[in-house]
């Protein structure tokens, strides 16, 4: 899916995080990044070889620990609020 997406970027869970699955799906996401830039590995969609694809950058967001981020950006203008009565 990487190959046939092509993306420039990648989001992916936090490398450590309480959640025991977070991690080892953020190892998941790198790993096939990684992966689908390598021309030796042959990757076959609808009948055709794909080309090979690496996004620019992979980056992990932040879940359940407070660890200070590289960036932030601001999603105010794109979330909805409920208010609670």
């Amino acid at each position: 899916m990487i190959r046939k997406y092509q993306p420039e970027i990648v989001l992916c869970n936090a490398i450590d995080d309480r959640h025991i699955d977070h991690p080892k799906g953020s190892k998941l996401v790198s790993d096939a990044c990684f992966l689908s830039g390598l021309l030796k590995i042959e990757t076959e969609l609808d009948g055709a070889l794909q080309e090979k694809w690496r996004p620019k950058q992979v980056y992990h967001y932040i879940q359940w620990k407070n660890i200070e981020p590289d960036f932030v950006v601001d999603v105010t203008g794109f979330m909805e609020t409920k208010s609670i009565s």
